[in-house]
């Protein structure tokens, strides 16, 4: 069942209704989302049209001297992607990026529900999360295009087999922590066509990029790297950021650059076993994938609130599991699941919010990622199993 199927003959009377009223908030949440985010000044989506152009010009892609704070910080790659953007006045790509950006948002929600039992979940949630998603059109980030990216890369793994692998390549490399996230895919992230995709890419990128520094690859990396290390000044503790700034506390790590490597080095080796070896064999394999998404949110380093819409989809299937596991009358086993999982969102959306002291430092959001897997993995006990949002869908 998807967003426009018809619910009648699948759901029962109330779950109708529920679906329609959720269908209803979210067209009015859509209509906001495009008002909003075309008055907005607070465009991080100059950034990325800045990038494309200085590829195009030949300039510098990388200079903190001359652009500061709003410098570019992602590979070469990333930029290339970006220059029939600066092909276009400033003006112009604005409106066509936040069109593309709200296309994505939908499609995103859309493939969340579709194979769904209960598609108005994936809606409620989808509203929950409706600050995260305002967060990101608003400022023009470039988050919803990557997980749409994703998650279409993954549901093509079939058909499209060299595409599919270099799209979610291409998404989760924007942040190169991410690509942890294709860890659960395994050997099937990866076939000849696709790595020959990739390396063409990447060639070619590069190339563009070697005018702004005399054809030198050396300073080109140089610069790369000065540019990414001016994110030291934003420090590596708070609620917003990634699971390392719990080992920061922990262990009282002082210097930045070591905090950043050995906390995700620490939070890599334990998700590796959740998403590898103790994957539950119930989950399906949109599960999976889903997962290892949510996790490399939770474990990237310098993560700010809206990185974690990434969890989204995760969120999704672990609400329908709780619901199910509730459906079946196993209340004594499904309420704690049901609270842990409303305790979850919540740490993901607003608990940080709130002055507690025993959570002053604490990265809530990324261990209310880590409170969610654990919730999925307890659901999964009892509950059947979930239609993969495969290439057959």
């Amino acid at each position: 069942m998807s967003l426009f199927s018809n619910p009648k003959d699948s759901l029962s009377r109330s779950e109708v209704f529920l679906l329609r009223f959720s269908q209803v908030v979210l067209g009015i949440f859509i209509i906001i989302f495009s008002i909003n985010s075309f008055l907005s000044k607070n465009d991080d989506f100059l950034v990325f049209w800045n990038a494309g152009r200085h590829l195009l010009s030949g300039q510098p892609l990388y200079d903190f001297a001359r652009d500061g704070y709003s410098c570019f910080k992602y590979p070469t790659w990333i930029a290339a992607l970006f220059i029939p953007f600066a092909l276009l006045p400033i003006e112009v790509a604005e409106v066509v990026w936040r069109l593309f950006s709200l296309c994505c948002m939908f499609w995103t929600c859309h493939w969340s529900v579709k194979g769904s039992q209960r598609p108005y979940l994936g809606i409620l949630v989808f509203l929950v999360f409706w600050g995260t998603w305002m967060n990101n059109i608003v400022s023009g980030q470039v988050t919803p295009v990557l997980i749409a990216l994703a998650l279409w890369g993954y549901s093509e793994l079939e058909k499209k087999k060299g595409l599919a692998r270099f799209t979610i390549f291409i998404s989760l490399s924007a942040k190169i922590f991410y690509l942890v996230a294709a860890i659960p895919l395994g050997r099937r992230m990866w076939n000849k066509k696709a790595l020959t995709l990739i390396s063409i890419f990447i060639l070619l990128s590069t190339e563009a990029a070697l005018p702004g520094y005399n054809g030198s690859l050396h300073s080109l990396f140089h610069a790369f790297k000065s540019t990414t290390g001016s994110l030291s000044d934003f420090g590596v503790s708070g609620a917003d950021y990634g699971l390392p700034t719990l080992w920061v506390k922990v262990f009282q790590i002082s210097h930045l650059k070591h905090a950043r490597v050995i906390g995700f080095l620490i939070s890599l080796l334990i998700i590796f076993p959740w998403m590898t070896w103790f994957l539950p064999r119930k989950a399906a394999d949109s599960e999976r994938f889903c997962l290892g998404l949510a996790l490399a949110a939770a474990i990237f380093p310098l993560q700010f609130s809206y990185g974690f819409i990434w969890a989204y989809p995760f969120v999704v299937f672990v609400v329908e599991r709780v619901v199910e596991r509730v459906v079946q009358r196993d209340i004594k086993k499904g309420l704690p699941l049901l609270i842990g999982a409303f305790t979850g969102i919540s740490g993901l959306i607003f608990l940080d919010r709130f002055p507690l002291p025993f959570l002053e430092g604490l990265p809530v959001r990324a261990l209310s990622i880590i409170l969610m897997v654990i919730i999925w993995t307890f659901a999964l006990k009892n509950t059947g199993s979930l239609e993969s949002k495969s290439t057959k869908n």
